[in-house]
């Protein structure tokens, strides 16, 4: 190395203001370090807590571990702030600024439950029979049900197969 050095054999100690290599073999132990350039590191590495200013980039899976694991993604330009939790055999995606606003995956139950709503913006197939569009238009092949409707108002045509009436009924215009 270059500048002021120390060094100790036995116990090593080095006091260097400058020092171009450093190669130890064995356990060591330091109480600060500063890496101003690239950290190399083959094998396992154990790190209890690390802060990560700039772009990371992982080749591979990234696996969180926990009871309730949690990902959490905070915008700093104050727009909402979201958590990506698993817990209880269900998958939540929070809107961590307005908690009520979540999405809820439960695989058990295989329902998705909305809070705040759902914006489809064209069709949804519901079953193999049914399909929402986007007018408001409900097209069903069939319907069950026990019959026992409190009132039915149609506006515009209606074409109705069988018709069954019991009781009065009431026509205007005819014709």
């Amino acid at each position: 190395g270059t500048g002021t050095e120390t060094y100790s054999i036995g116990n090593l100690v080095s006091t260097s203001s400058t020092t171009t290599s450093l190669n130890v073999t064995g356990v060591t132990t330091a109480v600060t370090v500063d890496v101003n350039g690239d950290l190399d590191v083959d094998g396992h590495t154990n790190l209890d807590n690390v802060s990560i200013a700039g772009v990371t980039t992982a080749n591979g899976n990234i696996t969180i571990s926990n009871e309730a694991p949690r990902l959490k993604f905070h915008d700093t330009n104050h727009n909402p702030d979201f958590d990506l939790l698993a817990e209880g055999g269900s998958l939540f995606i929070q809107n961590t600024t307005n908690p009520s606003n979540a999405v809820i995956i439960n695989l058990a139950t295989k329902l998705a439950t909305f809070g705040g709503g759902v914006d489809v913006d064209d069709f949804v197939d519901v079953g193999s029979n049914i399909q929402l569009g986007n007018a408001g238009v409900i097209t069903a092949t069939t319907f069950k049900g026990d019959g026992d409707f409190v009132e039915l108002d149609v506006d515009g045509h209606t074409n109705l197969d069988n018709v069954s009436i019991a009781g009065v009924t009431t026509f205007a215009n005819t014709a």
